[in-house]
């Protein structure tokens, strides 16, 4: 597939995810910390895929080689799982520093308030996506190298996401010192802005994500996957989770194991499988879901 049809499919998970966070709660970007949250997540879903190997040099890898995946289809499953919540950082990025559209407008920017001579400034979404569909594809040289990427990955994620918290909280101390009240979202935003002038380059580097996004997109290639088939199984598992809500997840009820013996996600690979980018419609997959479930 072309870059720029790449980059446009690339907007569209945004979109979604955009739009499944808010299923979960309207304002879900005013209540997700810029950091914790996030570190949080991605740590917790990373532990996921490394468990897709056989890493347990004292558990897992009798008569197996140390490395070797146990199971091909779940290791994009928790790249997708990990995406998710990439992306969902860098939306709220996206919505509170520079009030790029994702559903609708916001009233934040605060890069735009601060007029800062910023060159990606305007277009952050748009740099962000060509980040992805730009990096160099890495050939899979061995077993270990992807436990070296994932490393690499939740080095940067940490760091870049650490940084970000160090700076939000020497300035909240700061404000504290003024008795300056930090109790709502709007007075969270009044002081980003000073976050970001106590240290705008640090600061801008670690909310861009740019090597954070490298080594994600290196450990797709490392395994034998490209973009479009993280884009193909990601919007197939934003509609499967929105299936789910629908269905009782929250409450509990929900029935992961579907009719035919198979947990839901393998039943969304194999109805998605066949199926080009564009036949991934809502309708057509919650009709197969209904079939199955």
């Amino acid at each position: 597939m072309k870059k720029e049809n790449l980059v446009k499919k690339l907007k569209e998970t945004f979109y979604l995810q955009n739009k499944y966070n808010s299923l979960l709660n309207k304002e879900w970007f005013k209540e997700r910390d810029l950091a914790v949250d996030w570190i949080n997540t991605i740590i917790d879903e990373s532990s996921e895929f490394m468990n897709s190997f056989n890493w347990k040099w004292w558990k897992d890898t009798k008569d197996k080689k140390l490395y070797s995946p146990k199971d091909k289809d779940n290791i994009l499953l928790e790249l997708v799982d990990i995406y998710h919540f990439i992306a969902s950082f860098i939306i709220q990025t996206s919505i509170i520093f520079f009030s790029n559209k994702i559903e609708k407008e916001h009233k934040y920017g605060i890069i735009n308030k601060l007029n800062l001579d910023l060159d990606f400034s305007e277009s952050y979404l748009d740099k962000i996506f060509k980040l992805f569909v730009d990096v160099q594809k890495k050939e899979k040289s061995s077993e270990k190298e992807t436990f070296i990427l994932l490393q690499k990955f939740l080095s940067e994620t940490i760091n870049s996401l650490y940084t970000l918290n160090d700076l939000i909280e020497l300035i909240r101390t700061k404000n504290k010192e003024k008795k300056v009240e930090i109790n709502d979202f709007d007075s969270l935003i009044n002081f980003y802005s000073e976050v970001i002038n106590l240290n705008k380059e640090e600061f801008l580097d670690r909310i861009f994500f740019k090597k954070v996004i490298r080594y994600f997109v290196e450990l797709l290639y490392i395994n034998g996957y490209s973009i479009e088939d993280l884009i193909k199984l990601y919007i197939g598992k934003v509609f499967l989770n929105e299936y789910r809500q629908l269905n009782g997840y929250k409450e509990g009820i929900y029935k992961k194991i579907w009719k035919n013996g198979k947990e839901d996600n393998y039943n969304l690979i194999e109805i998605i499988k066949d199926l080009n980018l564009e036949d991934l419609e809502k309708n057509k997959l919650f009709k197969e879901f209904d079939k199955r479930y």
